[in-house]
């Protein structure tokens, strides 16, 4: 559409800004089967058509040749190194807070719980739909990993991403890889796929935000709050960061805010697990891990902040963050330890 009609350049990223936010609070305060489930339902043929292109495309390329490594073996980029610091962050904690929605994450819990569950015909579809949404999202990873190592030339990675250009860097990637079966339209059909994907994460977003503003509000002051000036509190915060660039500070700590939600969720599923006398270590295993790794991440960048590069909003957010996931745990702790002390009684 954009080609054959294309869009008025003249218009502002404010503007744009501020068009986004109006639609996501109307989608997100109208009911899920007027915007979100049917909009939803048209992008996943967007998102299979591209997982069957980019599943085809490396067999075959695989199998008949084709496929040659852009990246060089160990070899640590400018952009690994911090630019105040002069250091490489370390692989663990960080690989693990970076790598998060073709992995584990705690924005998918809220999601799981706050939209997908409403929506389901039958509780038994819970697994099928829960855990195959996963293992796809994990089978877009491998293909997005394989699209920029194997089909993107590593100095167009390296400009592209030291730009802030992340998605042009998978577009030209992605396009690459399927240019065997789409031609020249390989990139469009690659932005049109991650531009589907930002577009119905907006609203769903903007949809979980306000479920747990509504939670805190009632839990404080003990009673409810409209869903629209709930919803509408959150599009100004949003609004504002967006357009002040604030979120650019904030963002940086987003990795280790959302495996923290995500640690949290393991953690209740094994509580959960216990108290009905189910094997839990399905959920404990990794549950300790993604405990040991965000409290990890939490130590190292209060002393990154704290005593390397000083920077005191971070450095607030990130204690807060880490007061936060130790009184979680405590909690938890306390309730497992209680849950045995009736069990044994």
């Amino acid at each position: 559409l954009g080609i054959v009609l294309p869009f008025d350049k003249s218009i502002s990223t404010v503007v744009w800004v501020v068009i986004l936010l109006v639609y996501s609070f109307i989608a997100s305060v109208l009911p899920v089967n007027l915007i979100l489930q049917p909009r939803d339902y048209l992008n996943s043929y967007i998102l299979f058509l591209g997982l069957f292109l980019g599943v085809l495309s490396i067999l075959v390329l695989g199998v008949v040749g084709g496929i040659d490594i852009k990246i060089p073996f160990l070899q640590i980029s400018e952009v690994a190194i911090d630019p105040k610091t002069g250091l490489i962050e370390p692989i663990w904690p960080v690989l693990f807070i970076t790598v998060a929605c073709g992995a584990i994450s705690g924005f998918h819990s809220l999601v799981a719980s706050g939209t997908t569950s409403k929506q389901l015909a039958n509780e038994t579809d819970a697994r099928f739909v829960g855990y195959g949404a996963m293992l796809t999202e994990s089978l877009l990873a491998t293909i997005v990993i394989i699209s920029v190592v194997f089909f993107l030339p590593f100095q167009d990675l390296i400009s592209l991403v030291k730009d802030g250009k992340a998605v042009p860097a998978f577009g030209k990637a992605f396009g690459n890889l399927i240019q065997l079966f789409a031609g020249s339209w390989g990139l469009s059909f690659a932005i049109l796929m991650i531009n589907g994907f930002m577009l119905t994460t907006l609203d769903t977003a903007t949809r979980i935000s306000r479920f747990l503003f509504e939670e805190i509000y009632k839990t404080i002051f003990k009673g409810n709050i409209s869903k629209y000036l709930a919803t509408f509190i959150i599009v100004i915060i949003a609004g504002y960061l967006a357009l002040s660039g604030a979120y650019v500070a904030i963002w940086k700590l987003f990795g280790t805010a959302n495996q923290l939600v995500s640690a949290l969720a393991l953690v209740v599923i094994t509580v959960y697990l216990l108290n009905k006398g189910k094997n839990s270590l399905v959920a404990l295993i990794p549950g300790i891990f993604m405990v040991l790794t965000t409290l990890g991440s939490l130590v190292f960048y209060f002393y990154k902040y704290a005593f390397v590069s000083f920077d005191i909003t971070l450095l607030v957010i990130d204690v807060i963050l880490l007061f936060i996931s130790v009184v979680s745990y405590a909690f938890v702790l306390l309730s497992i330890i209680r849950g045995k002390a009736k069990t044994s009684e």
